[in-house]
């Protein structure tokens, strides 16, 4: 049956939701000119430029133009990445994918590319089970001959194809993947759904992410303007909602983000909401060469002098008071009541207070999770500690490095 044209045709409105130079049709008329020629390369290049231009389309359309992009790299042995497009169609419309079996564009592909290699891409043999693909927290990025795409953290069966010049680890459902330079964010199926114009990209948090945008700014009222690139926060239509301005800028945490408000001399920290607002002041870190994001209710701060004088590590609430005293050696963010320590090169914990609850004696600590448990290193040794400091062999090793304040 040669009916995977007729899906095309099913589908109505699509010339409204995209604009581009060349139309949606056209672009999938000439991949399938080429692929019906048996043109397999040129058909490739064809449904990946329109899945770039197009993906934010209705589910069923994108799932065509995966189905096509699929099948084209499974017939030039590109089959990591037909199986990624395919089981990335599958997980968007089984019902489509259920259709294509019968199909004799798949049942000919199947018989050239013989059985151990088509058991590959039968990704649908279950609609909406097999093929389906894992969750973003699992997928994580890889790189393979200088292009980056992503895989299952398990399995490391590759689910988005490497093609970006770049990537990030997915963040609330987003990440951010570079392409030609400027960085956008893709989805699970490795579709840009906010296009890549950016000259930077951080994390979603909190509903929103900082991207760099350039601008072209004076140093001072009589100098001439120069190009560099502003820091801003979208949100995940990529709408800009706190306008570029910042030199950096921190994932926001805890309702507020970390920025330097001075893009030129990189010296002006400060805290602002999700409305852009400052709510600590410059002046108020006046004292610290280094701050953090805010967790728990409070903000690590280390006292110190630009550029490289660094000294004690202390805690600050979110009006700016000091709430916890510059003593310590280094430290890590508050989590689940606790932050680590260190002190006379000894890891130990304190609480919301300021008091040691637990002394300082570990190689390393991490953090507290959910569960109350925390991993810590003792002469080598690998152990989990209750919030009483009591010790037991971990189920699986792991350990997180702590955080240089340098």
């Amino acid at each position: 049956m040669k009916q995977l044209a007729f899906i095309l045709l099913a589908v109505t409105g699509v010339a409204s939701l995209a604009q581009a130079q060349v139309p949606l049709g056209a672009m999938l008329h000439g991949g399938r000119i080429h692929y019906g020629g048996g043109k397999f390369t040129l058909a490739k290049e064809q449904f990946q430029k329109a899945l770039d231009a197009y993906g934010v389309t209705p589910d069923t359309m994108r799932a065509h133009m995966l189905i096509w992009l699929g099948l084209s790299e499974a017939h030039i042995g590109e089959l990591d990445s037909a199986q990624a497009h395919l089981a990335g169609a599958n997980a968007i419309a089984p019902a489509m994918t259920e259709r294509l079996k019968t199909d004799e564009r798949w049942t000919d592909l199947a018989a050239s590319l013989g059985p151990d290699k088509a058991v590959r891409l039968t990704v649908f043999d279950a609609p909406g089970q097999s093929g389906a693909q894992p969750p973003v927290t699992s997928l994580v990025p890889f790189n393979q001959n200088g292009k980056w795409g992503y895989r299952d953290k398990a399995s490391e069966v590759v689910i988005i194809a490497p093609r970006f010049d770049d990537a990030r680890d997915f963040s609330e459902g987003l990440a951010a993947s570079m392409q030609s330079g400027k960085w956008g964010y893709i989805d699970a199926n490795g579709v840009f759904v906010i296009q890549p114009k950016y000259e930077s990209a951080d994390r979603y948090s909190e509903g929103l992410a900082a991207v760099g945008v350039l601008r072209k700014v004076k140093a001072f009222e009589t100098s001439e303007p120069h190009e560099m690139a502003l820091t801003g926060f979208i949100d995940k239509s990529g709408r800009m909602v706190i306008n570029p301005q910042y030199g950096e800028a921190q994932p926001f945490s805890d309702g507020l983000a970390l920025v330097d408000a001075d893009p030129w001399t990189e010296t002006q920290l400060c805290y602002v909401n999700r409305s852009g607002q400052v709510v600590i002041e410059p002046a108020s870190l006046g004292d610290y060469i280094e701050a953090w994001s805010f967790s728990d209710g409070l903000a690590r701060v280390q006292e110190g002098c630009w550029p490289d004088e660094y000294g004690p590590v202390g805690y600050i609430e979110k009006t700016g008071r000091l709430a916890i005293a510059c003593r310590f050696d280094n430290g890590r963010d508050f989590s689940e009541g606790f932050a680590a320590v260190e002190s006379g090169g000894k890891w130990g914990y304190i609480d919301k207070s300021g008091r040691v609850v637990i002394e300082p004696q570990y190689d390393e600590a991490g953090d507290f999770s959910s569960d109350g448990s925390a991993l810590v290193v003792e002469d080598g040794i690998e152990k989990c500690i209750d919030r009483r400091g009591e010790e037991w062999e971990p189920e699986e090793p792991g350990f997180p490095a702590a955080e240089s304040p340098e």
